[in-house]
């Protein structure tokens, strides 16, 4: 599921939002700045983001990173776990992230979710 800080404006997204979002084409949504957070590439969440949410296989992603870094893009930053980006995510209004729904808790809220 995809999350946010409870006192986020962004109450809900869509999966093409998401994906600019991650791909760092986008950096707004309802006027407000977005700090997207990614999980390590061996976590299934990240594996399933990537494949049902951004569509990319590791292989075109990380080809997609490449090229963006010469144009001064990099990726999202990581977090090495569930439980660091909830506290991340609790303390940084602007930040998104997606976590497997099983690690939510009432710190934060969830504003998306999909199934593998």
């Amino acid at each position: 599921v995809v999350i946010v800080n409870k006192s986020s404006h962004v109450q809900s997204i869509s999966e093409l939002q998401l994906k600019m979002i991650f791909l760092k084409k986008s950096k707004i949504i309802n006027d407000t700045t977005i700090l997207p957070i990614n999980l390590p590439f061996s976590k299934r969440a990240r594996i399933s983001f990537e494949k049902n949410i951004l569509h990319m296989s590791r292989k075109k992603l990380k080809s997609f990173w490449i090229q963006q870094h010469y144009l001064g893009k990099r990726p999202p930053i990581i977090m090495h776990s569930a439980k660091s980006i909830i506290q991340f995510v609790k303390k940084i209004t602007q930040a998104i992230a997606y976590i497997p729904k099983e690690d939510v808790d009432d710190d934060v809220r969830i504003i998306y979710g999909w199934r593998d």
